[in-house]
């Protein structure tokens, strides 16, 4: 099986399971494991970063897409017109 690069990781330390995660996610990846902490599988998430966005904790990253990232893109943009 392969998945997209880009897929929702979860940092345990700082997932306090809320549930937004759980609730906003359109492909029902995220749920609440054995551990008390919210777990996405790669196989089901489908890198589209909502949970990442609505997180308030900040506890889920979209590999491949940080926000240092993103913001090299934009830069790289920027300076060429």
């Amino acid at each position: 099986m392969t998945t997209s690069a880009a897929v929702a990781e979860v940092d345990v330390q700082k997932c306090t399971a809320c549930l937004v995660c759980v609730r906003v996610c359109p492909f029902g990846a995220p749920y609440i494991g054995d551990e008390g902490v919210s777990c996405i599988p790669p196989s089901a998430c489908m890198g589209c970063g909502i949970c990442t966005a609505e997180c308030p904790a900040g506890a889920i990253t979209l590999k491949h897409s940080t926000d240092d990232q993103i913001t090299a893109k934009i830069d790289a943009l920027l300076e060429n017109p």
